[in-house]
């Protein structure tokens, strides 16, 4: 008989609420992910173990770099990782 040594969903939601990475509202991530290609991500807030996240995209014009906001979406804090499949903090 053999013994499954995966972590149980909750384990991951029990570290991953320690905030590992220590993510803060208004710090800017970008995806470690090369089929993403570079998309950038600002923390908005903190809920428990997650991150509710805004997608946000440098755009040129005359006065220098303005941001656009895009969809809204939640990221386990654990994931915040400088790791192909994490992310890595911009400011």
């Amino acid at each position: 008989m053999s013994v499954s040594l995966r972590k149980c969903p909750s384990d991951s939601i029990k570290y991953a609420s320690t905030n590992p990475f220590n993510v803060a509202p208004g710090q800017v991530w970008r995806d470690n992910d090369p089929r993403e290609n570079g998309r950038c991500i600002r923390v908005i807030r903190l809920e428990g173990g997650f991150a509710v996240v805004q997608r946000v995209r440098f755009v040129p014009n005359k006065r220098g770099v303005s941001m656009q906001e895009g969809r809204q979406t939640r990221i386990r804090l654990d994931r915040f990782k400088a790791t192909t499949s994490g992310y890595c903090r911009v400011s």
